[in-house]
């Protein structure tokens, strides 16, 4: 699946204090980033159009797949 690059400003002094302490528990800012992204997809996007983008998601990576071979 493609990605999408989101851009986003903030402090420098925030994201240099977030780096330090998120590595302190074994992870790092963009792992959050993702996850807080995924919350707010499931807690915000309807379930039936979370499973119509799922559906579309898995067809395209089939298609794909087929491609290849």
């Amino acid at each position: 699946m493609a990605k999408v690059r989101l851009e986003i400003d903030t402090e420098p002094a925030w994201i240099d204090a977030l780096r330090v302490y998120l590595d302190r528990k074994d992870t790092c800012l963009e792992l959050e980033i993702e996850r807080h992204v995924e919350s707010l997809y499931s807690k915000n996007v309807p379930a039936a159009v979370r499973d119509f983008i799922s559906s579309n998601i898995e067809n395209k990576s089939k298609e794909r797949r087929s491609e290849v071979l």
